[in-house]
């Protein structure tokens, strides 16, 4: 566990919040946070912000950017004054996490608690992390899962996710309670569900255990909720969302080691095994990684039990060298 800076990034937009009203800009960003047009703006920003030096030209054109793509000319003295925000956020944005930026300039403009510290949480590879939250819902973390959430809530209760994540959220109907990843933004109203949402998977999946929760998806073409109901799931791949229905009473989850591949390529799975047990598995021909499997892995098997399911054919060769398992066609 991480506690993030409180006086970097946030207090400084707080600051710049006392010094320019919630204007036009304002209310807009907050409107329209999944905007194609600003996010390409942000990314452009952070890219730059690698470099050892920003020219301030840039950034002023940057923002002049964001500006004529939503018709809201500003003041000269308000123009000039983000102008100086936004150079120092390049230079702070280089030690910072990449998402904290979007989250703490979204809550500050929208007017949230003025000063609250963050606390970042992350699994590593080969391992789970089980969270209890500030109004004691608890996360379980699969490996290679990140969250980022306030060290105490206000009229909302809202975290970030970048991974996946089993929870288990505490009913309060008076404070919305927002997991908000990648892809989409789930409202959640007192439930056991999971979500499944990696960086560098294609898609993100919601599936629901108990109680109900609303997903809305980002930057969609039709901007609306898509209510769930227990013994559903929402995947969403190639920005096309879709549900599925499976049977609750034999759900069975990563949290207890148990693990299942549905119509999975060997690449998903060998993605998936390599976060869970913290090693390297390399494919010496390519053309594996497109087998699909229909596979479930009982609860406690090893890694090594795990791959010789896979090559149940004995279509595989596989060795092993400590943390390096190496695959590749078995010669006949």
């Amino acid at each position: 566990m991480k506690l993030l800076p409180s006086r970097s990034l946030g207090d400084y937009l707080h600051d710049l919040k006392k010094s320019i009203p919630l204007g036009a800009f304002g209310r807009w960003f907050v409107e329209n946070e999944s905007n194609p047009e600003v996010d390409e703006e942000l990314r452009k920003l952070w890219e730059k912000s690698a470099d050892e030096a920003i020219d301030p030209r840039w950034t002023a054109a940057a923002f002049a950017n964001v500006r004529e793509a939503i018709g809201d000319p500003l003041p000269s003295r308000r123009e000039a004054l983000f102008a100086r925000t936004m150079r120092y956020l390049t230079r702070a944005a280089a030690i910072l996490l990449i998402p904290l930026m979007g989250i703490t300039m979204y809550l500050y403009l929208r007017g949230q608690e003025s000063h609250v510290d963050w606390i970042e949480v992350y699994a590593g590879f080969g391992q789970k992390k089980e969270v209890v939250l500030p109004d004691k819902s608890t996360l379980w973390l699969n490996s290679g899962t990140r969250v980022i959430y306030p060290e105490r809530f206000g009229h909302v209760r809202q975290i970030f996710v970048s991974g996946e994540t089993f929870l288990d959220v505490s009913k309060d109907p008076e404070r919305p309670f927002i997991v908000d990843t990648k892809d989409v933004r789930i409202t959640v109203h007192g439930t056991r569900f999971n979500v499944r949402s990696y960086t560098e998977d294609k898609g993100t999946e919601a599936t629901l255990l108990e109680g109900s929760i609303s997903l809305l998806v980002k930057g969609g073409q039709e901007e609306r909720d898509v209510y769930l109901a227990p013994g559903e799931k929402a995947i969403l791949a190639n920005n096309r969302l879709s549900l599925e229905s499976f049977d609750v009473a034999t759900y069975r989850s990563w949290r207890n080691g148990q693990y299942t591949f549905r119509d999975k390529t060997l690449q998903e799975i060998i993605t998936e095994l390599q976060r869970v047990f913290n090693v390297q598995i390399v494919i010496r021909d390519k053309t594996l990684l497109k087998d699909v499997f229909f596979v479930t892995f009982a609860q406690g098997l090893s890694l090594d039990q795990m791959l010789e399911a896979l090559n149940i054919d004995d279509g595989l060769s596989i060795t092993r060298d400590g943390d390096i398992i190496e695959i590749s066609p078995r010669t006949r």
